[in-house]
């Protein structure tokens, strides 16, 4: 049994989280697809630290060109080095670690 379809024949479902928009507030892009709002607020904010420069590890202002997006952040190199150089207890992880904890592992 397929889910029900809304007016025009089409789901909105949210690009980011894949949550049904369909009956809920939602927002739309340039490109016409659909966002639930706590996914399209997120996306604004994030976009918005991106163009000013700020590092949203610590909310310091840097030149673009000193962040890195990691993860889906931006983040400046002090940052970095404090979010891949330990582990749990302050242990070390190394690079191993540091690459698994950006997919949640």
């Amino acid at each position: 049994m397929s889910a029900p379809l809304v007016a025009g024949g089409k789901k909105k479902i949210c690009t980011k989280c894949g949550k049904d928009v369909s009956g809920a507030p939602r927002m739309k892009d340039h490109d016409g697809k659909y966002w639930c709002v706590p996914c399209g607020e997120a996306d604004r904010l994030h976009q918005i630290h991106s163009d000013a420069g700020i590092c949203e590890g610590c909310g310091e202002s840097f030149h673009k060109s000193q962040l890195l997006d990691i993860g889906g952040q931006h983040l400046c190199q002090r940052c970095r080095r404090v979010k891949f150089s330990r582990g749990g207890a302050g242990r070390s992880r190394g690079i191993i670690g540091s690459i698994k904890s950006l997919f949640g592992k």
